[in-house]
């Protein structure tokens, strides 16, 4: 369309479009806007870029944009902690762009418009039958492609992750028998299959724990087979945390841990090893740095300290 058959004023069109290519619903939303002299697209930018719900950076979805719309203004817009804060940085970025000219913000059902209260002009499009980006995503998903153009989106995104932080639990259960020597104090370690030396039971922690503390006792009940029905959270005391030297890390990739400690009692019965345990035993603390996996070693001095009840 020519630009003198165009409204007078801009445009703004707010979307994330994680999709592969735009849909009817999409182009009809955007054509009604780019209809007037000026159009403007800002693309919603999550904190946490490159997810299920985010897959694709701000230039993909740019590029996509720009090849229909080649003189469209395509902006980034970042996520807020809340809608008021989100629409005052709209109206701050589309005005310093256009000073001086009259500016409508468009959407259609399910858009911005309902959660938009900035000063700006709003204007609602009757949208087409719905057609749903998260179920495309999901489609596109559910299994590989075998096309090198795929391979070669999937090897650019992994370029363009942020370093992560896999964060995992370690529990240092320990149990004092009193004999007529004293008190003996022992640690429950477990050996994994294909393993040599043992280690402390414990695991990752899972989206849906509550709590690292949770974390750790559901990993304790999971490896050790203990009776946990008795145990609380807050029953396992906090020592510290640090980076495992673990194998399976990547240099974007770390594995951080917190360490508990827990005292075995009755209650919980006999330790059995389940989940990815292959056996579990009941270590002597002055033997344990004989059996211990060096990632774990330096978490061994807390334990011991912890069991001796230096803390």
């Amino acid at each position: 369309m020519e630009v003198h058959n165009k409204q007078p004023g801009v445009a703004v069109i707010v979307g994330r479009y994680h999709i592969d290519f735009l849909h009817a619903g999409h182009l009809h939303v955007l054509r009604e806007a780019d209809k007037f002299a000026n159009l403007v697209i800002l693309l919603g930018c999550a904190s946490f870029p490159l997810t299920k719900k985010n897959p694709l950076d701000f230039v993909t979805r740019k590029q996509m944009l720009q090849t229909v719309f080649p003189n469209a203004v395509i902006l980034p817009i970042y996520d807020k902690k809340s809608d008021l804060v989100w629409s005052k940085q709209l109206d701050s970025l589309v005005k310093s762009i256009f000073p001086f000219s009259k500016i409508s913000v468009i959407g259609s059902r399910d858009s911005f418009l309902s959660r938009y209260y900035g000063t700006l002009n709003k204007i609602f499009i009757e949208p087409l039958p719905e057609l749903n980006a998260t179920s495309t995503r999901e489609r596109l998903g559910s299994q590989p492609i075998n096309d090198p153009v795929f391979r070669a989106g999937v090897i650019y995104s992994s370029q363009h992750l942020f370093p992560r932080v896999q964060p995992t639990v370690d529990i240092g259960i320990y149990k004092k028998t009193r004999t007529k020597e004293g008190i003996t104090i022992e640690i429950l370690l477990g050996r994994k299959k294909d393993a040599d030396s043992l280690v402390l039971p414990g695991g990752f922690v899972d989206s849906s724990d509550p709590s690292l503390e949770y974390a750790a006792l559901r990993e304790t009940k999971e490896e050790t087979g203990l009776y946990m029905d008795n145990v609380a959270p807050f029953d396992f005391k906090y020592l510290r945390s640090s980076p495992i030297k673990d194998w399976r890390a990547q240099p974007d990739c770390t594995i951080m841990s917190s360490l508990f400690t827990l005292k075995w009692g009755k209650h919980m019965g006999k330790a059995k090893a389940g989940d990815d345990l292959e056996e579990v035993h009941w270590i002597n603390i002055a033997e344990v740095s004989k059996y211990i996996a060096p990632e774990h070693a330096y978490f061994l001095a807390n334990v011991k300290e912890y069991a001796r009840g230096v803390r």
